[in-house]
C-alpha cells in the first residue's frame, strides 16, 4: 500500500506495507545505514545513507518503533528532488503525511521534526538524508531505529523495505525540583514562595501551590502562576466556580476559603528558575487548623514535579488561625520578651478583615475580659502602649478574632523598676557606713545596678537635721535592661558628717525612688582618713534595751561644746516613718573626759517594724585642736523597738 502524494507515489502509508517483503534472488535492491546507529538523547540528527548503483534514489525513510516495528511512533520521509519533508500522523495530518513547510518544525505525539536543521547531501544513486528530530518527554524507553529507501528501478528492486539499523533511547527530560518557604508557619495572611528549578536546558513553564489535608483530596487554595505572562490564576473563584481564573493586573480574587492578591503576588527570575509568590489570606473563619501546603511546577516539555508535600524531609504545613505577636520596643529593651514599667510595646493582631476583637487576661491571677475593636481592612488591628506601674505583675493573654482564638497565648510578666540594685563599694573611700571617712573636696564615686532603668538620679541627703541635699545623675556607659551607673560628684561645700544616698530610678517618664537600694558616706575635716589621735573623739556605749525609744552614748577624749543628732527611718511595706532623736542631755565626766549623751526617740506607728538605719553625728572642741567630725555610725537592725549601737 503506498500513499499517492503529488509526484511521490512511493511515499508509505499505513502499517501494512508491501516494501517488508525482500525481493526476489538475483536483484539488487537499495541498501540503507544510519548515523549514529546506538545512543541516547532527548534531541539528535540522525543521518541515513541510502545508494543502489545504476538508479536514483527518490525517497528516504526513518521510523522509532519496537523490535517488530508494529507502530509508526516517529516516522519521517525526505524526497531529495525536491528536498521536501514529511512527518507522519500530525495534528494537522491525522494518519497520515505532514509536508513541512520550510525552516520550520511540526511535532506529533512522540517527536518534533525541524525543517530547518534537516536536509540531504549526495543525490542521484547515493542520496544521505538528515533529519534533526527531538523527542517527547514522555517518549521514553529504548527505541529500534528502522530506514528505508526506494529508487526508480523496476519492482520489486525500487525498495530495501524497512530494516533495523540500531537502536535510540530518548533521554527523559528531567522534572523540575521545587521547594516552599515558609515551609511552615501560622496566621490568618503569608506569602508563600514556591521556588522552581529547571535541569537539561529547559524553562519553567507554571507553578501551583494548594492547600489541603495530607491526601489532597481537596483544592481548597488553589493557585497557579504561569511567568511568561506574568498570569496569576485562582481556582474555583466567585468569578468562575469549578474552574480557573485569571486575575486582572493588580487585582484580587477570592473562594470560599482564601483571596489571592494580585497586587502583592508575582515572581522573580525566569527561565529555568522561577520563584513565584502568591499573596494568601484565609477569609473564611470555619477555614482553621493545620492544612497540608502542596506545590508542584511544570517546564515546557511537559514535565511535571509531580505535587510535593516535603521540604528538606519535612511535610509543609501552615496553621490556618489568626495571630497575635508583642513586642517590647522600649529604650534598651527592644526584644525582650518581658517588661519594666515605662517600656513601650506594639501588639499586632491579625485576622480577617473587619472582625471583632477582644481580650481575655489574667493579671495575677485574676481575670477579665475587654472589647479591642474591630480589624481593619486588611486584618490587621494595632495596639501601640507604655507599661504602666497599675500594670506590674504576671500576665496571660488571649486574643480573639471574630470569635476565633488567635495563637498564641502570650504570657509575659510586667516588673517594676530596678530597686532590687545594690550600691557598689567604690574603689575611692567613703561608700559604706565602715569606709574611712571622705575628705571635703573629694569624689567619691557610687555604682548602682538597676535593672530597667534607663536614666537615674541620685539623692544625697545629710542625716537628720544636717539640711545639705544634691541630686547627681548617673553615667552608663552600656545601655542594657540590667545597666550599671555610675555617680561621680564633689563633696566641697558638703558639711561634715554622716550623708545618705538614694537613687531614683527612671524610664520613660516613670520614676521609682529605691528606698532599698541605699548608701552611706561620711564627710570629715581631714583626708582621706585622718591618723589616730591622742585625743580625737571616739564613741562606745549601747542603746538602753529596757527603754523603748531611749540611747545613750559615752564620748571620751572630748572637751567643750558638743553638738549633734541622732536619725533613722523605719520600714515595712506600707509603713514608713523617719524620726529624729533629739540630744535631750547630756553628762559631762571630767576626770576622763567623756560625755554621757542621752537621745529619744519618737515612739514608731505600731507595725512599722525594723528600724533600717540610724546615724549619730557628733562634732565638738577637741583639746587640742583640730576639729574631729564624727560621721555616721550605722546601727544593728533589729524587731522594733529593741536596738542596739554597735561598738565601733
Amino acid at each position: 500500500m503506498r500513499k499517492q502524494l503529488g509526484t511521490h507515489p512511493k511515499l508509505f502509508a499505513g502499517l501494512a506495507l508491501t516494501l517488508l517483503s525482500l525481493p526476489g534472488a538475483g536483484w539488487a535492491q537499495p541498501t540503507v545505514s544510519v548515523t549514529p546507529s546506538a545512543g541516547s538523547g532527548s534531541s539528535q540528527t540522525f543521518s541515513v545513507s541510502a545508494s543502489q548503483g545504476g538508479y536514483v534514489i527518490s525517497e528516504v525513510y526513518i521510523n522509532f518503533s519496537d523490535s517488530s516495528m508494529s507502530t509508526l511512533d516517529c516516522m519521517a520521509a525526505l524526497v531529495p528532488s525536491t528536498n521536501l519533508l514529511y512527518l507522519w500522523n500530525t495534528p494537522n495530518a491525522p494518519n497520515n503525511w505532514y509536508q513541512l513547510p520550510a525552516g520550520t518544525s511540526v511535532s506529533n505525539s512522540n517527536c518534533t521534526l525541524n525543517a530547518g536543521a534537516s536536509g540531504h547531501s549526495g543525490s542521484g544513486s547515493s542520496v544521505t538524508a538528515n533529519f534533526a528530530i527531538s523527542f517527547s518527554p514522555g517518549y521514553v524507553g529504548t527505541k529500534t531505529t528502522w530506514v528505508a529507501a526506494t529508487s526508480n528501478a523496476p519492482s520489486p528492486n525500487n525498495t530495501s523495505g524497512f530494516v533495523a539499523k540500531g537502536t535510540w533511547s530518548p533521554a527523559t527530560v528531567p522534572a523540575p525540583t521545587v521547594s516552599l518557604a515558609p515551609a511552615s508557619g501560622t496566621g490568618a495572611r503569608g506569602t508563600f514562595s514556591v521556588t522552581a528549578t529547571q535541569q537539561g536546558g529547559y524553562n519553567i513553564q507554571e507553578v501551583y501551590l494548594n492547600f489541603s489535608d495530607s491526601g489532597m483530596s481537596s483544592l481548597d487554595c488553589l493557585v497557579a502562576l504561569i511567568p511568561s505572562a506574568n498570569a496569576l490564576y485562582l481556582w474555583n473563584s466567585s468569578n468562575n466556580p469549578n474552574g480557573w481564573y485569571q486575575l486582572p493586573a493588580g487585582g484580587s480574587a477570592h473562594n470560599g476559603d482564601c483571596t489571592l492578591n494580585g497586587g502583592a503576588s508575582g515572581y522573580s527570575g525566569g527561565g529555568s528558575t522561577v520563584i513565584a509568590n502568591f499573596a494568601l489570606m484565609f477569609q473564611n473563619p470555619s477555614y482553621t487548623g493545620t492544612r497540608v501546603t502542596w506545590f508542584a511546577a511544570v517546564n515546557d516539555q511537559g514535565v511535571t514535579s509531580n505535587w510535593q508535600d516535603t521540604d528538606s524531609g519535612t511535610e509543609t504545613t501552615w496553621e490556618v488561625d489568626p495571630t497575635v505577636t508583642l513586642v517590647n520596643t522600649g529604650n534598651w529593651h527592644t526584644g525582650l520578651t518581658n517588661f519594666y514599667v515605662g517600656d513601650t510595646f506594639t501588639l499586632t493582631v491579625s485576622g480577617e478583615p473587619s472582625q471583632s476583637v477582644t481580650l481575655n487576661y489574667t493579671q495575677n491571677g485574676a481575670g477579665g475580659s475587654l472589647s479591642e475593636g474591630f480589624t481593619d481592612s486588611n486584618g490587621n488591628l494595632v495596639i501601640l502602649g507604655t507599661e504602666t506601674p497599675g500594670e506590674v505583675g504576671t500576665w496571660t493573654e488571649q486574643w480573639v478574632v471574630g470569635g476565633v482564638p488567635a495563637i498564641p497565648t502570650l504570657a509575659f510578666s510586667v516588673v517594676p523598676l530596678g530597686c532590687t540594685g545594690t550600691v557598689v563599694t567604690s574603689s575611692r573611700p567613703g561608700s559604706g557606713a565602715n569606709d574611712p571617712p571622705v575628705a571635703a573636696g573629694t569624689l567619691p564615686d557610687l555604682n548602682v545596678t538597676m535593672p530597667g532603668a534607663t536614666s537615674t538620679t541620685l539623692q544625697v541627703n545629710g542625716a537628720s537635721t544636717n539640711p545639705y541635699s544634691t541630686s547627681v545623675s548617673g553615667i552608663t556607659a552600656t545601655p542594657s535592661a540590667t545597666p550599671t551607673f555610675t555617680f561621680q560628684f564633689s563633696t566641697t561645700g558638703f558639711p561634715l558628717g554622716g550623708y545618705i544616698v538614694v537613687p531614683t530610678a527612671t524610664n520613660n517618664g516613670y520614676s521609682s525612688t529605691c528606698t532599698n537600694t541605699v548608701g552611706f558616706f561620711n564627710v570629715a575635716a581631714t583626708t582621706p582618713n585622718p591618723p589616730p589621735q591622742a585625743n580625737c573623739a571616739s564613741m562606745t556605749g549601747s542603746w538602753a534595751e529596757s527603754t523603748p525609744g531611749f540611747g545613750s552614748w559615752i564620748l571620751t577624749d572630748l572637751s567643750g561644746a558638743i553638738s549633734g543628732y541622732v536619725a533613722g527611718s523605719y520600714t515595712n511595706g506600707s509603713c514608713t516613718f523617719s524620726p529624729a532623736w533629739t540630744i535631750s542631755s547630756s553628762s559631762y565626766n571630767s576626770q576622763n573626759q567623756s560625755y554621757t549623751l542621752f537621745a529619744n526617740n519618737p515612739q514608731p506607728p505600731t507595725g512599722c517594724g525594723i528600724l533600717a538605719a540610724t546615724y549619730l553625728s557628733v562634732t565638738g572642741s577637741l583639746s587640742p585642736a583640730p576639729q574631729c567630725g564624727m560621721g555616721a555610725e550605722r546601727l544593728a537592725v533589729r524587731p522594733c523597738p529593741s536596738l542596739e549601737l554597735p561598738i565601733p
